[in-house]
């Protein structure tokens, strides 16, 4: 058997994206949202674990608040 290279990556659930952030859940869905104009294409999009949850890469959140930062 070959050693497989497998990158672990944390998936952040709501609660966890608005503590990592620091923003609301409403601005949180319009930074998400194509139709408001607050729309961020760069935000991290979702990660769909099942039918009914979502979720985001951590790795890509942080690199969107590194981002945001540099923008300031």
């Amino acid at each position: 058997m070959e050693n497989a290279v497998v990158t672990l990556r944390k998936v952040l659930r709501m609660r966890q994206l608005k503590e990592r952030t620091g923003l609301s859940s409403s601005t949180l869905n319009e930074l998400m949202n194509p139709r408001s104009r607050y729309f961020d294409p760069t935000f991290p999009p979702k990660i769909r674990l099942s039918s009914r949850a979502v979720g985001y890469s951590e790795a890509d959140v942080d690199a969107w608040l590194a981002s945001r930062a540099q923008v300031s």
